[in-house]
């Protein structure tokens, strides 16, 4: 059992600077989730933390909201998996 044990951690020790445990190791799941949210901050290069005075704001910069004088309404539409 210890010969076994053994060779797992040499096995690991080997492969650690390899690609077997690169960089791109779990950047696939959830990607839907970098997916910016309106059009103005998209617009501007997706720096809209500073001036989030809209409702996309809960996007960006949840704090955002309390400069948010009336009522809002967005809708947003990603052809998101036609995309990749």
């Amino acid at each position: 059992m210890k010969k076994f044990l053994w060779l797992g951690v040499m096995a690991m020790a080997l492969f650690a600077g390899s690609e077997v445990f690169a960089e791109t190791d779990g950047t696939k799941g959830a990607a839907f989730l970098k997916l910016g949210q309106g059009a103005r901050a998209i617009g501007m290069g997706e720096s809209f933390v500073a001036v989030g005075d809209d409702v996309n704001a809960l996007f960006w910069n949840p704090a955002g909201i309390a400069r948010i004088k009336e009522r809002q309404l967005t809708f947003m539409y990603s052809d998101w998996l036609r995309m990749n």
